[in-house]
């Protein structure tokens, strides 16, 4: 099985697209300082295991639905601002919590597909250590919901990376990125439309501010097999950017 859920249809005709996207990205230039970092990771903690206490430790007495909906025959309730339903594989129940609902993620495009490559235990959540200071919290966000699903649903097993080795907090990182061979990587850039593109052992989730968490959402749901969105060949993008993870600028972006 080429992913942890279910994979989008493969289409057999790869584009070059994300390799040469990669291979002349431009150099970011404000490296952020070791306090920052810090930080980052104090957010990145205290996100983590709010997700993963869940809004029942937060809220004791009583967990108030505020909305339902169903979706391909799942039930959603939302609680406390996020969106909860129940998720069964090999007769084990697990409680999936998304900000975003199916619904609200159906127009963020999914591009290419990933192959048997991407199936390892170790999946590495990779970013970039100098892109714009103000995408950080957004990226820590995305990846909370990525970690959370991945280890507890999936039995895979995170890493945080960085997709090059710029500045002391990747230091002690793993440097990894659409060119790393035989690794798993999901490169998270909190920028531009939201789009979810794949290419063999590389998944690149993009997305302004919250929009992030709509690409990643979509991908979850993805792999629950609680959407199947059909991909768009990465022959049909019509800009660049969806591939260059430090692109901010604007896309024209094609609907699912």
């Amino acid at each position: 099985m080429g992913c942890p859920g279910a994979c989008p249809i493969e289409n057999k005709e790869e584009s070059k697209q994300i390799d040469e996207a990669l291979k002349n990205e431009d150099e970011p230039t404000n490296p952020k300082t070791k306090k920052f970092y810090a930080l980052l990771a104090i957010i990145f903690i205290i996100v983590f295991l709010f997700i993963f206490l869940g809004v029942k430790w937060i809220y004791p007495e009583k967990s108030i639905i505020t909305e339902r909906m169903e979706y391909n025959g799942f039930e959603f309730e939302k609680i406390a601002g996020l969106w909860h339903t129940e998720w069964v594989n090999n007769d084990q129940s697990y409680i999936i919590t998304l900000r975003y609902n199916p619904k609200e993620v159906e127009e963020v495009p999914v591009f290419g597909t990933i192959t048997e490559t991407f199936n390892q235990r170790n999946i590495y959540l990779s970013f970039d250590p100098t892109a714009n200071f103000s995408e950080f919290k957004y990226t820590a966000l995305a990846n909370s919901e990525l970690s959370l699903s991945l280890a507890k649903a999936f039995g895979k097993n995170p890493i945080a990376a960085c997709i090059k080795n710029k500045t002391n907090a990747c230091a002690d990182r793993p440097i990894v990125n659409c060119e790393t061979k035989n690794k798993s990587v999901i490169i998270v850039s909190a920028n531009g439309d939201p789009a979810v593109l794949m290419k063999e052992n590389c998944i690149i989730l993009k997305g302004a501010e919250l929009d992030i968490l709509k690409s990643a959402d979509k991908l979850l749901y993805t792999w629950y097999r609680i959407m199947y969105p059909i991909p768009i060949p990465l022959e049909e993008l019509q800009v660049s950017n969806f591939v260059n993870p430090n692109d901010n600028s604007n896309t024209d972006t094609p609907q699912s």
